[in-house]
């Protein structure tokens, strides 16, 4: 195809003829204008999802974001959960609001409420909060001592089930959903976001269990202290926990969630987009 410098050489205004030769047919002056604009149309369009929402500032946070998570990563792997947990609330929560806002339930610009069903933000909703409760008992235990949650004792497969879900499904999905470090861009970054800083969460505490345990006593012990029983008790239970998501998650999507599409309802679903991409 003839590339838009090529088209736009012809200026009907100056003493070139008004027709040009492409691709063995001659073009009229009116077929090479369309073709010009519908160019230009394609190439603004391709470039506005990498420059969705860029700026200095937007630029500046997300490598900020990105820099620093990889320095508390390797300077203080025994608190990198804490790190997970308060960039949920900013990153979760400006994923949520930039969805909120930005749909307004028409075909061109659905709802996209409804991605929130899916299995990889809903563990990162528990383990989010699940970070937040550890540190509020932190807090508590160290500086007023009321509360005495010890949510980890009450809980004792939780540890196993973090790491299950991060290393499993959302671990992996980063190889087969369009993840994209867009540091700019809040919808792109919060997706990679939930997949793999949970992975980075898990494996960081195993690596420094004896630093998380000796900075944090008490509070992790269904990480560290439980018996995993063997590979298959964490099949099994990898799968439970699997199903307590995908059986209601799978009743919805056969009662309501199938009707749902930008045209008929102006709401999309996870299951729709990667259906529609993959065709």
């Amino acid at each position: 195809m003839a590339s838009l410098s090529d088209l736009s050489a012809s200026d009907p205004s100056s003493d070139a003829p008004p027709r040009r030769r492409l691709g063995g047919r001659t073009l009229s002056t009116v077929e090479r204008d369309t073709l010009h604009r519908v160019l230009h149309i394609v190439e603004r369009e391709a470039d506005a999802d990498h420059t969705k929402g860029m700026s200095r500032a937007t630029f500046f946070l997300g490598l900020a974001n990105l820099i620093g998570s990889a320095f508390l990563l390797g300077a203080f792997p025994q608190s990198f959960w804490l790190v997970y947990a308060v960039q949920g609330l900013f990153i979760i929560g400006g994923r949520f609001r930039d969805s909120w806002t930005r749909s307004e339930g028409t075909p061109t610009k659905p709802s996209t409420m409804l991605y929130y069903w899916d299995l990889c933000w809903v563990a990162n909703f528990l383990l989010a909060a699940a970070g937040m409760l550890v540190f509020i008992e932190v807090v508590d235990e160290r500086y007023f001592g009321m509360l005495q949650l010890r949510i980890a004792q009450r809980t004792p497969t939780a540890g196993l089930l973090a790491c299950l879900l991060a290393t499993g499904p959302l671990g992996w999905s980063v190889f087969v959903l369009p993840c994209k470090m867009v540091l700019h861009d809040i919808a792109n970054y919060a997706n990679t976001f939930i997949h793999l800083w949970p992975v980075f969460t898990t494996l960081s505490m195993r690596w420094a269990s004896e630093a998380v345990v000796a900075t944090y006593p008490g509070h992790f012990d269904s990480l560290f202290e439980v018996d995993v029983g063997g590979f298959l008790r964490l099949v099994v239970l990898a799968s439970k926990t699997y199903f307590v998501w995908w059986v209601p998650f799978t009743v919805w999507m056969l009662v309501n969630g199938r009707f749902q599409s930008p045209e008929r309802t102006g709401r999309d679903t996870i299951y729709l987009r990667l259906m529609m991409n993959d065709a």
